[in-house]
């Protein structure tokens, strides 16, 4: 069997389901970040957003030169789950903050094996972060904050004023709340449409 990440991606939202056991947390696919610049293959939503991007044996691992760009951007920490043949590439050009996730065949079954933990991820940028929301979901994010924003103001006027006056912590916060209360299924595919 080639690990490929039609064979990693149901595994590893099983794994992170057993390791995840907050009960207000979910594990979501394929969030578009970054004004639909780049696209997570699956997402933890706890109180902030784990990315993790899966690059199985047959894909090419250095496309996270570019993704990874987006996703430090995007997310508060960020893990490559690949396999074997990728694992020295993997450490040579992922950021050091990035955790990697291993998963490899034994007999037929999909296992894991954490080689790196991440860390905080330094990058996080509080208005890339934000583009993730809808407009109306900032217009809510704003007034619950107390935040005084006039309603002709574009979703980037909403995103330059939250970001002025929200913490990293609490934008995370409240960007994971608000996907997961978007969420109402596990496999929840985002069009373009849908984050602008």
């Amino acid at each position: 069997m080639i690990l490929n990440d039609s064979q990693i991606r149901p595994q590893l939202i099983n794994f992170l389901s057993k390791k995840i056991k907050k009960t207000n947390s979910k594990i979501i696919e394929e969030l578009t970040v970054n004004n639909g610049f780049a696209r997570a293959d699956v997402v933890a939503l706890d109180d902030k957003m784990h990315c993790f991007e899966i690059k199985g044996e047959t894909d090419c691992v250095e496309r996270i030169l570019h993704q990874g760009k987006f996703y430090n951007n995007s997310f508060n920490t960020i893990t490559l789950v690949t396999t074997e043949n990728h694992l020295n590439k993997a450490f040579e050009i992922s950021p050091d903050f990035w955790g990697i996730i291993v998963a490899s065949n034994k007999n037929e079954v999909v296992q894991f094996k954490e080689i790196r933990k991440p860390l905080k991820n330094p990058d996080f940028i509080k208005e890339d972060a934000l583009s993730v929301l809808w407009k109306s979901e900032l217009e809510i994010l704003a007034k619950n904050n107390n935040i005084i924003c006039k309603k002709s103001f574009s979703k980037e006027k909403y995103i330059k004023a939250i970001a002025e006056n929200l913490t990293d912590m609490v934008i995370s916060k409240s960007i994971s709340n608000i996907v997961k209360n978007r969420v109402k299924f596990e496999n929840f595919v985002p069009c373009k449409l849908c984050v602008r």
